[in-house]
Formats: C-alpha cells, structure tokens, sequence
C-alpha cells in the first residue's frame, strides 16, 4: 500500500526539477567547501541553510515522482557500462569520504581517517547499487 501515490508530471517539469535539484547541489557543495578552506568566505554572503533546504525539497520531490524519463527505444532509462557507473561510484565516495574527513579531523583527530574510509566505502557500495538497479522491474509495475 502507498502511502503517496505516485504522479507522473510533464517532462518540461521533470527536467525543470532535475536541473534545479543537480544545480543546486552543485551549489551547495561548492560554496561548502569554499566555506570549508576559506572561514567567512560564504557565510558572510549566502545562508548555506536555505540552500540545503532547496536541495532537499527538489531531491524530494524528484525521487517522489515517477521516473519516465526514456531514451529513443522507448522502453528503459539510460543504463551506463559498469566500468562507469563504477567510476562514477568511486568518485561519489571519494568526494562523500573528503567531505566527513574534512568535517571530522578537527574534533576526533586521527579517528577522523578510519570513519572517513568506511563512510567512503558506504557511499560507494550504496551508489553502485542505485546506479545497476534494474528499472524494468519499476516498469512492469506500472502496465
């Protein structure tokens, strides 16, 4: 049973909220790590709150909806190689690992490196998961 239906909306907005959502992630990890090296460089201009607030209210709502999003086939999503989605998973927990070690070090001092390494390998794991998952099966269920 489903707490939320899910709704379809028009491509126009799907790819609307999906540029939003991937600009202002972009956005928020940049002026995050600036913030990181240079103190007060961000934080004196831009509340980073509300930024991480339109990240997530996009985020949400973009994997509340339905993905219909197809290529010219017309039956799948676009499905990368494994040599990438690997790529792409490594990077993700590199930069995801980066950022917790970065926040870390300071407060927890050489424990910092062991967390930031697991939390590294999580990421990963969890990314190359979501990125091999069969969307055929989210298809089927819907005819």
């Amino acid at each position: 049973m489903e707490i939320l239906p899910k709704t379809n909306p028009p491509p126009v907005y799907r790819k609307l909220l999906s540029d939003i959502f991937i600009a202002s992630l972009l956005l928020y990890v940049l002026f995050f790590l600036l913030e990181e090296f240079f103190s007060g460089f961000v934080v004196d201009h831009i509340n980073l709150n509300v930024l991480l607030a339109v990240v997530f209210i996009s985020g949400t709502v973009l994997a509340l909806t339905r993905t219909k999003i197809t290529e010219s086939t017309g039956d799948m999503t676009r499905v990368y190689s494994v040599s990438t989605t690997l790529f792409i998973s490594i990077g993700v927990g590199i930069l995801g690992g980066g950022i917790v070690w970065l926040r870390t070090v300071r407060t927890l001092g050489s424990l910092a490196t062991p967390i930031s390494f697991f939390i590294t390998f999580v990421i990963t794991i969890m990314i190359f998961f979501l990125l091999t998952e069969d969307h055929r099966d989210l298809q089927d269920k819907d005819q």
